[in-house]
């Protein structure tokens, strides 16, 4: 995901002109761009061998981890037919944005799948209700799809100063409205995602609950403060790709936070329980 965003910065999304070969090659010269583009597709079929690997890894697990699985490859599938649309169609905005829905939504469906494969999960007993999390989850997922309308319909620079967009609290321009709209979101994402947070860290008994329950408060932060460093530096490659594996990460963390908060997973028949680490066994056997 982070290498794709450097693609698109570096402007290398169009390196390869055709899709799935680069210039008629599945071995081109990794130069320039096509080094940016080319290494992004390699790395994607990387991923698509594990995800298929990883489903048939789990084919005798219960219905819902091979429901998971088989939703991740079909998550990879549409993922890889969306990014060879974008190239062949010359980067359409629209193709582009589902581009990165999909790949925030295959990460979150990670997120949860290799909850259900560890040795241990929380009890269904959350510090906080779950539909907290879930919401502010949607949320931050909402405001990185929309990011992704700026990126993508050029309004990444719209607005030069912060927070009001070059002077005006609300520009009457359509990149200067997008640009606003997306600080907009972030901020009841942010306030959202700290209430959430800070509620369930007050909450929990254990050092790692308290760890996870504190890391989207934490995250968020440093969302925030890229977002605006990406402004003022006149948005720079190295900015642009913290920024957005930092919306990834944070709505990973949510993910995460959700998921454990959750009902524990059967162990298999005739298999010992699953080990659970010393400082989560309380909340374990609330």
């Amino acid at each position: 995901m982070v290498m794709g965003t450097l693609v698109y910065a570096t402007g290398s999304s169009l390196a390869c002109p055709d899709w799935p070969l680069c210039h008629g090659s599945f071995f081109p010269t990794m130069t320039g761009g096509v080094a940016f583009e080319h290494t992004h597709r390699l790395m994607a079929a990387g991923v698509i061998a594990l995800l298929l690997t990883l489903f048939l890894r789990v084919r005798r697990r219960d219905a819902g981890t091979r429901r998971l699985a088989g939703a991740a490859c079909a998550l990879v599938a549409l993922q890889a037919t969306l990014g060879g649309l974008t190239v062949l169609y010359g980067l359409p905005p629209a193709i582009s944005v589902a581009h990165l829905a999909t790949s925030m939504t295959l990460l979150t469906v990670l997120v949860v799948l290799a909850i259900r494969l560890s040795p241990w999960r929380r009890s269904g007993h959350g510090a906080v209700p779950r539909r907290w999390t879930g919401a502010a989850a949607l949320l931050v997922f909402a405001q990185i799809v929309l990011g992704g309308v700026v990126r993508h319909t050029g309004a990444a620079l719209a607005c030069a100063s912060v927070p009001l967009c070059n002077g005006a609290v609300w520009p009457r321009s359509w990149p200067g409205d997008v640009q606003m709209l997306h600080r907009g979101v972030g901020v009841v994402a942010a306030a959202v995602v700290l209430t959430v947070s800070s509620a369930a860290c007050r909450r929990e008994r254990t050092a790692a609950g308290r760890a996870i329950a504190l890391a989207p408060a934490i995250l968020v932060c440093v969302q925030v403060a890229l977002g605006v460093a990406v402004v003022l530096a006149r948005a720079p490659v190295q900015l642009i790709a913290l920024h957005h594996a930092g919306g990834a990460t944070l709505l990973a963390s949510l993910a995460l936070s959700w998921e454990l908060a959750g009902s524990p997973v059967r162990a298999a028949a005739g298999s010992p329980p699953p080990e659970v680490p010393e400082d989560l066994a309380p909340a374990a056997q609330s």
